[in-house]
């Protein structure tokens, strides 16, 4: 069915827990549906005793404080309310530092934990960091995203997507809490 008019969509990154608590209640008052990207081998951990495995996140984040991240179960809840669970990669890896073959590792094992804890298919992938030619390698990783079969790939760069838009080259205006308003 052909869509008219003008629409935005809601996608958050990373998937910590304030998600769930702060944003699924406010999007539920509002009726909006929302996008959330996890990286897989992050859930359920905590800071406090799995620094060695999340330490290297916080030394590459602008996010300067340590905050929880999602278990299953908080995905599996905000599933339930009707909101879509993505992948944003295992581990945050930067994708244009990655060999072809890492890329598809990270990419297919992030699919395959969220379809097998979800119960439902994972289409789609938001980019970490997200800028072209900096963070990833344009064609590459779009390519590689679509082979693994999913339906698209989201990037930070900022701007509109129109009719005919790429669905392997979706801007998005990535906006963070500590940002001055512009």
């Amino acid at each position: 069915e052909k869509i008219s008019g003008t629409y935005f969509s809601i996608t958050f990154d990373d998937g910590f827990k304030n998600c769930l608590t702060n944003a699924c209640e406010i999007m539920l008052k509002y009726q909006c549906k929302g996008a959330f990207f996890v990286l897989t081998d992050f859930i359920g951990l905590h800071f406090e005793s799995n620094q060695k495995e999340l330490i290297q996140f916080y030394h590459n984040s602008t996010n300067g404080n340590p905050v929880e991240f999602l278990t299953w179960e908080d995905c599996q809840e905000i599933k339930n309310m009707g909101m879509t669970i993505g992948s944003h990669t295992t581990n945050h890896a930067h994708l244009i530092d990655q060999s072809e073959e890492t890329l598809m590792h990270i990419f297919s094992e992030s699919k395959q934990k969220i379809e097998v804890n979800l119960g439902v298919p994972c289409e789609h992938f938001a980019c970490t960091w997200g800028i072209p030619g900096k963070d990833f390698i344009v064609g590459r990783e779009n390519k590689l995203i679509e082979e693994i079969g999913y339906k698209d790939f989201l990037t930070t760069l900022r701007g509109a997507n129109k009719a005919g838009t790429d669905p392997f080259f979706i801007r998005r205006d990535h906006v963070l809490a500590n940002w001055e308003i512009f």
